[in-house]
């Protein structure tokens, strides 16, 4: 079921969120973040946001201003 939802998603939201409000480039997405961390939420489309390999390990590096900018809840 993850597979499907996560192949709709990044059909959906082609533009990867973190690249462009952390540094201002329009890269496509290819990659889920799970806001809300994957356990029970590894399915709720809610918690997803749409990135890359190296906006999602941004994310897990910079945690303090991920959570400001909302990638992490």
């Amino acid at each position: 079921m993850y597979s499907i939802r996560r192949e709709w998603f990044l059909k959906v939201n082609q533009i990867d969120l973190v690249s462009l409000f952390v540094f201002g480039k329009l890269i496509r997405s290819t990659h889920v973040h799970h806001s809300k961390g994957r356990g029970q939420n590894l399915n709720n489309i809610d918690t997803f946001i749409a990135t890359t390999r190296e906006g999602d390990e941004w994310v897990h590096k910079n945690l303090k201003k991920a959570k400001e900018l909302g990638f992490i809840s």
